[in-house]
């Protein structure tokens, strides 16, 4: 597998990953609740995907650097 072909298989993987945590965090909010409540908790829900993301970024950019 070329390099190309190795990031963009990464890349592609990464994504399936992320669709999967934005998929569980989005699950776990309450549509029914009161509007301040669904937006809390879909700031909280993305928060966390955010996160995940930057951290995997941060390693990532840790282990270039090596």
């Amino acid at each position: 597998m070329t390099e190309d072909a190795a990031t963009l298989s990464l890349r592609a993987h990464l994504a399936r990953e992320i669709l999967g945590w934005m998929n569980d965090a989005f699950a776990g909010v309450d549509f029914e609740a009161p509007s301040d409540k669904v937006i809390e908790g879909l700031t909280l829900a993305w928060s966390g995907v955010v996160l995940r993301v930057e951290a995997i970024d941060h390693a990532a950019l840790t282990t270039t650097r090596s």
